[in-house]
Formats: structure tokens, C-alpha cells, sequence
């Protein structure tokens, strides 16, 4: 494999052990209020990084 395409599959894989937080945190049924509650922070903060585009949540195996 070359070098480009091998670069290209381990972005590809990155890619698809991130997850959205918005989507992990309705996979779980919580709310923005009570994800903040959980994380000790308030609720605007979850909704700023629910909307960033640029961030991803790798899935490691912590519970919520």
C-alpha cells in the first residue's frame, strides 16, 4: 500500500472510532442538563461542544 493510501485508511479508522457527543449522549438517553450534571459542568458547555464540528468522542469504554 502506499504511503498516501495507508495515511488515508488510518484517518478512515479514526474517523470511525469517534463518535458525536450528541449522538452518544442520546444513545443513553440523557439530556444536556443531565450529561452537565454528570460532568460537573453547566449545560450551555455541553450544547457549544454538541455544535463543534471539529470534535469527536473516542469511545473508550466510559460509562456515562
Amino acid at each position: 500500500m502506499t504511503s498516501r493510501k495507508a495515511k488515508i485508511a488510518a484517518h478512515t479508522e479514526q474517523l470511525k472510532s469517534e463518535t458525536a457527543l450528541n449522538e452518544i449522549r442520546h444513545a443513553v438517553s440523557l439530556t444536556q442538563d443531565e450529561l452537565a450534571s454528570k460532568l460537573n459542568v453547566k449545560q450551555p458547555a455541553i450544547s457549544r461542544l454538541e455544535k463543534r464540528s471539529d470534535m469527536g468522542v473516542v469511545q473508550n469504554g466510559v460509562t456515562l
